[in-house]
């Protein structure tokens, strides 16, 4: 279980769809149902994989949600965020 999600969103940016696990940082990268699945038992985790494969539209659209929330993540929401916390302070 990987705390932060770093490969997570990595994988994301290259159009990954993830489906993983409810836990860590997962959840923070991950928005269920829109960009990735996040699972809770092997019956879930059997049931997105299962679904993605099954629904190449499904998996489309959830490949180009994954690209676009991967860029929440990256270097220049990063400058972003510094700033309005100085600007804050």
């Amino acid at each position: 279980m990987e705390h932060f999600g770093i490969t997570t969103g990595e994988a994301m940016s290259a159009g990954c769809v993830p489906i993983t696990i409810n836990r860590g940082g997962q959840p923070e990268i991950v928005r269920n149902l829109i960009d990735g699945f996040l699972w809770n038992n092997t019956e879930e985790l059997i049931k997105y994989t299962i679904e993605l494969i099954d629904n190449s539209n499904l998996w489309q659209k959830m490949s180009q949600s994954s690209i676009k929330r991967s860029q929440d993540f990256g270097i220049d929401k990063f400058r972003e965020r510094v700033k309005q916390i100085i600007n804050n302070i």
